[in-house]
C-alpha cells in the first residue's frame, strides 16, 4: 500500500501511481518502469528463498523466508563482518605466513566493497542471503568503470570475495557458495 510515499528499498512512489490490486504501481513513465523492476527483483529474491527452504523438507515460517532472503543483521554475520573478522585473523599471522602486503589488499577489497554496498544497497553491509550472482558481475562493473582499477587489481578483489563467500558456506553462515563459479571478464570490449 502506498500511503504518501512508500519506500521499498530506498524507493519512493507517487501515492496516485499506485495500484494495490496488483501490488505494483500503473503506467509507463521512468519511475513505474524502474519501481516494478525492483519490485520484480525483490519477490524474485523471496521466492528463491522460498525454495531453498522448501528444498530442505523441514518446516519453516515466513520469518524464515525472510532472514534467508535478506538475513537478520543482528543473528546472522554478514558479508563485510566476515571479512573483518578474516583480516583479524590474518593480521595475526603477519611476518609468520603472511605478507604485510597481503593485508592492504585485502583493506582495499573491504574498503571497494563497502563503497559498493552503500551504493547498490544504500547500506553498510549485506547478509549473505542477499547475494545473487548478479552481485558479483555490478560489483566487478563498479570497481572497473567507477573506480577505474586495472584488471589485475579487481582479479584481486574478486579473488578475496569468493574466498570470503566460500568461508561462509563452510561455516554454515551462507546457505550456498556464492560466486563459486564465476569467471571474471578479462577483456574489455570496444
Amino acid at each position: 500500500m502506498c500511503n504518501g510515499n512508500l519506500t521499498l528499498f530506498l524507493v519512493s512512489c507517487t501515492p496516485a501511481l499506485w495500484n494495490p490490486r496488483e501490488s505494483r504501481l500503473d503506467g509507463k513513465s521512468r519511475q513505474a518502469v524502474e519501481t516494478n523492476g525492483k519490485i520484480d527483483k525483490l519477490l524474485l529474491g523471496v521466492h528463491s528463498a522460498f525454495d531453498s527452504l522448501a528444498e530442505r523438507k523441514k518446516s519453516f515460517d515466513a520469518t524464515a523466508v525472510k532472514d534467508l532472503y535478506q538475513g537478520s543483521m543482528d543473528s546472522q554475520m554478514t558479508l563485510l563482518a566476515l571479512l573483518d573478522r578474516y583480516m583479524e585473523g590474518l593480521k595475526a599471522r603477519i611476518g609468520i605466513d603472511v605478507a604485510p602486503t597481503t593485508i592492504s589488499t585485502y583493506f582495499y577489497t573491504h574498503r571497494s566493497l563497502g563503497k559498493f554496498i552503500k551504493k547498490k544497497f544504500k547500506a553498510k553491509d549485506v547478509a549473505f542471503g542477499q547475494l545473487n550472482e548478479q552481485f558479483i558481475r555490478e560489483y566487478q562493473d563498479f570497481v572497473l568503470t567507477e573506480q577505474r582499477y586495472a584488471m589485475e587489481t579487481i582479479r584481486h578483489y574478486l579473488a578475496i570475495l569468493k574466498k570470503i563467500c566460500k568461508i561462509a558456506f563452510k561455516e554454515g553462515i551462507s546457505e550456498k557458495f556464492h560466486f563459486a563459479y564465476y569467471i571474471m571478464i578479462t577483456r574489455i570490449h570496444t
